[in-house]
């Protein structure tokens, strides 16, 4: 358990970093665009939705949380980078999905040791890189399926 009010500060903080992340990742950012062109694309289109819910699982999680600890919470902003982000080919975007996928799996991975004293955040953290693994491999097959 959390000794300190200074511990559980620091952890609040560090949830919420990763929240943002999280929460404007380029993933939720192409949940919100459809920033691709070329042929249809529904299939990849359903399994893009797909892995966007998730991560909103997820996001909805982290704030319930910081909620729960009455942190104020930050949701953060889109990078500027995104808004270049359009008209693109599907084989590039899966490309930045991927680059920006794995970042977040390592951002995750480097976190967890900040949380062994909070067993309440490592468990959901834990549980949230499950998914974002799980996502970051489901990207890499739809990069193979449109090469």
């Amino acid at each position: 358990m959390l000794s300190t009010e200074m511990d559980q500060l620091q952890t609040s903080a560090e949830l919420n970093r990763l929240l943002v992340k999280m929460a404007r990742s380029l993933l939720q950012y192409v949940g919100e665009s459809w920033p691709w062109t070329g042929t249809d694309h529904s299939e990849t289109s359903r399994q893009l939705d797909a892995l966007v819910a998730r991560q909103q699982q997820n996001i909805a999680l982290l704030v319930d949380l910081l909620s729960d600890r009455e942190w104020t919470i930050d949701m953060g902003s889109y990078s500027v980078d995104f808004t270049d982000l359009h008209y693109l080919s599907l084989d590039y975007l899966l490309s930045e999905l991927a680059a920006r996928e794995n970042s977040l799996v390592s951002s995750l991975e480097d976190s967890l040791s900040k949380f062994r004293d909070d067993p309440q955040a490592l468990e959901l953290l834990e549980q949230i890189l499950v998914d974002e693994r799980a996502a970051e491999a489901q990207i890499k097959e739809l990069q193979q399926t449109a090469s």
